[in-house]
């Protein structure tokens, strides 16, 4: 008899067939292994479009037959998909508890953190559409991620059993998608819930990204969308279909498969209720976090559509998984895989997360775990699972200044009118600062943005040559080197650029949290070096070096030290890269005392004082021989 889906009891999964269960315990003991002997196993790397392909999902693939879907039974892939899932999720994650619903006919399930209960006010909801191509996929088979997600981002999370093709063929998935965010608006104050994302991965991610567009402008609108490989475009085939048709899982075969199944016309395929990416406007989107494989049929029009939504002025991260397969997110007992979702967690956490439970309260896999004051989880802690249940405990009490409002301002001059919010009159000042950068550089932990580097630097400027000064902020909380870089190509950030005097760089905590590669890591400093020369090819550069993180006292000294030595790695490599750039400095910090004084009250974040320390050291390099 095939296995079917887990069976949840108060969260509790029954016992499987011994076949599954050996499968699971062989694949888990293969992902604990020493990566040089995973690589020894897996056999001689697979490169391709200049990346490696992890060698876990390398040595995976070997073992991986290969479907026939015209042969095999929609039933049986189905119940093929559940058991699958259910072996490569690996060990339940614990959460707070675990409850069957039905949204009209639509079945579904909530999944609660642990410490609900426990904490201030309502939680933040995520609505979960699962993958399968619209043809297979459950509740069940996605079980593993949404767990996940819920236990650490913080939030709730409802799981829907949307109608599945060919029985109910285009656009029945949709309808319940849609249907279903729509519920979960109306009775957000039953769950006790308030900030409602949509997400999904591969088809649910394409289901999510229509569904906000349909309820855009509407009560019912999301206010976050999670695309996790998203598939977004059934009407071209682009370079990542030739690159990575056959043999890494997802096939050109099987999505051409699901297509035919899910769409009762051919035609349709240029709808965009089914390839979202062909919409002709996709400004006033909610914000985004698009997570791309790279060895994926779906890796081009991914990238596409976070680039879309990016030029319609959506506020977009992004995770381009260079060595990873479609669906990477099921496969949690690679630790790459939960790295990665660690990361998405953070993001969902920041975008709809609800206030920390009280200190002491939050119950962890093995009871009560104590709390952790000041801590901030990254998605390192992914190797350290005990330590990973007392962390991430006092980021929501940190102040989170607005995305948008106050990042301009102007010392010594006439104040710009309110209408003049967010724009650029370099003309109108002889001196402009500009701040380039992720979660230190938009300000969180400052009440102001007047107290962040860019405005304590223009203060300084202004002091030390008497004219006024204009500084500008282009910063997004939770990016990446990729993810700034990807900010400098909107219009209004290159005008900034090419009228600044001085621009000032500050990122790569957040690829030190998020185990960028190195390789990674490179392209986004070239890239974000290469933006700035693009627009001002003469203006001198200040890049802030890594600090250092064994430092932070939100950090155990065990993680500190983790996170130090990748910082030091991570620096190496970013001033390999400046060398090549003229008038580009480095402003170093490994001389400065720190003190807990000098962060916010997360412990993790600088606070107003590290940001004026900072801007006086940057001062000292703008206004010396050479400089305008």
């Amino acid at each position: 008899m095939t296995p079917r889906g887990p069976e949840l009891t108060q969260g509790v999964v029954t016992a499987r067939p011994v076949s599954a269960r050996g499968r699971r315990l062989a694949l888990a003991g293969l992902t604990r292994l020493p990566p040089g002997v995973l690589r020894r196993l897996a056999g001689r790397p697979i490169v391709v479009d200049g990346a490696a392909l992890a060698p876990e999902y390398q040595l995976g693939l070997r073992t991986m037959p290969e479907v026939d879907r015209d042969r095999l039974p929609v039933a049986r892939q189905r119940a093929a998909i559940d058991r699958d899932a259910w072996i490569t999720a690996g060990r339940p994650v614990e959460v707070g508890a675990v409850r069957d619903l039905q949204l009209g006919t639509i079945p579904a399930r909530l999944y609660l953190p642990p410490g609900a209960g426990a904490r201030h006010g309502p939680l933040g909801l995520l609505v979960y559409l699962h993958g399968g191509g619209w043809v297979v996929g459950s509740i069940d088979s996605h079980d593993g991620v949404t767990r996940f997600l819920c236990r650490h981002a913080g939030v709730a999370v409802l799981s829907v059993g949307y109608r599945l093709a060919p029985e109910h063929p285009f656009p029945a998935g949709l309808d319940d998608a849609r249907e279903a965010v729509v519920w979960a608006a109306e009775h957000a104050a039953e769950l006790g819930v308030d900030r409602i994302a949509v997400g999904g991965d591969s088809a649910g991610a394409n289901l999510a990204a229509v569904v906000c567009r349909q309820l855009r402008g509407t009560a019912h609108a999301p206010a976050a969308q999670l695309l996790l490989v998203p598939a977004v475009d059934l009407s071209r085939r682009g370079e990542s279909y030739r690159l990575f048709g056959s043999g890494f899982s997802l096939s050109a075969k099987d999505v051409d498969w699901f297509t035919a199944r899910y769409l009762p016309d051919p035609a349709l395929v240029g709808d965009p209720r089914v390839s979202p990416l062909l919409a002709d406007d996709l400004s006033g989107l909610p914000p985004a976090h698009v997570v791309v494989a790279g060895f994926d049929v779906l890796r081009d029009e991914g990238l596409a559509y976070a680039a879309r939504l990016r030029a319609a002025g959506v506020p977009v991260t992004q995770q381009l998984l260079d060595g990873a397969i479609h669906p990477w997110a099921n496969v949690l007992l690679v630790r790459s895989s939960r790295a990665a979702l660690l990361r998405v967690a953070d993001w969902l956490g920041d975008e709809i997360g609800s206030a920390a439970p009280d200190p002491g309260r939050t119950q962890g896999a093995g009871g009560t775990a104590p709390s952790l004051p000041g801590a901030t989880r990254t998605a390192t802690l992914a190797r350290m699972p005990a330590l990973a249940a007392q962390v991430r405990r006092t980021r929501r009490n940190t102040p989170r200044l607005p995305e948008a409002a106050g990042r301009t301002g102007l010392v010594g001059g006439t104040a710009a009118a309110p209408g003049d919010q967010g724009s650029i009159v370099a003309q109108q000042v002889p001196r402009q600062v500009v701040l380039v950068g992720d979660s230190v550089a938009a300000g969180v932990g400052l009440a102001h943005h007047a107290d962040s580097i860019a405005g304590v630097l223009a203060e300084l400027l202004h002091e030390r040559t008497g004219a006024p000064v204009r500084w500008q902020v282009i910063a997004r909380s939770g990016a990446d080197a990729a993810g700034v870089a990807a900010l400098l190509e909107d219009p209004d950030a290159r005008s900034a650029l090419a009228g600044a005097d001085v621009v000032a760089v500050s990122v790569g905590v957040n690829d030190v949290k998020g185990l960028s590669t190195d390789r990674h890591w490179r392209a986004g400093v070239t890239a974000i070096l290469d933006r700035i020369r693009a627009a001002s090819p003469e203006v001198p550069v200040v890049v802030l070096a890594l600090p250092p993180m064994e430092r932070f006292p939100a950090l155990p000294p065990r993680l500190a030290a983790t996170l130090g030595r990748r910082a030091v790695r991570l620096d190496a490599v970013a001033r390999d890269v400046v060398r090549a750039y003229p008038k580009v400095t480095v402003l170093d910090l490994d001389d400065a005392t720190l003190t807990a004084d000098d962060f916010a009250p997360d412990g993790f974040h600088p606070g107003a004082a590290l940001h004026t320390m900072i801007a006086h050291r940057m001062a000292g390099l703008t206004t010396g021989p050479g400089c305008p």
